[in-house]
């Protein structure tokens, strides 16, 4: 009985260990690399309110609006997303789409544009 509660034990940590691995791994604010296509920063402004932005994976297939509006991914104001810049690893490529009817303000763009020079982001903003 006492070797079989001494295996228990040690097994006790080395499971807690990878669960912390694995939530680490899983948190989407993580970037540890860049990615092979890059990021995609969506931009889009309700009727009322602050600009919203979405970073999603860069694929090769059109994301639907759905996916790229999804609460889950939304980010709410300049400064969030400055705050969700400063986490993706130096040198990730990110490309910026306007889903809105009107084009970014180009103080926004030139913030945004700043910022991602200061921690080391390609912005590629030429298409808003």
């Amino acid at each position: 009985m006492y070797g079989k509660m001494t295996k228990k034990i040690k097994t006790i940590p080395i499971f807690i260990l990878i669960t912390l691995i694995c939530l680490i791994i899983s948190d989407n604010d993580v970037f540890l690399q860049t990615s092979f296509k890059g990021i995609e920063l969506n931009s889009w402004k309700p009727i009322a309110g602050d600009w919203h932005f979405s970073l999603l994976m860069g694929t090769n297939r059109k994301k639907s609006i759905k996916e790229i509006t999804d609460p889950k991914v939304t980010i709410v104001g300049v400064d969030n997303l400055k705050k969700k810049l400063s986490k993706l690893p130096k040198g990730e490529n990110v490309f910026w789409v306007n889903y809105a009817k009107e084009p970014v303000p180009k103080k926004i763009v030139t913030t945004l544009s700043d910022h991602s020079k200061t921690i080391g982001i390609n912005l590629h903003a030429d298409t808003i």
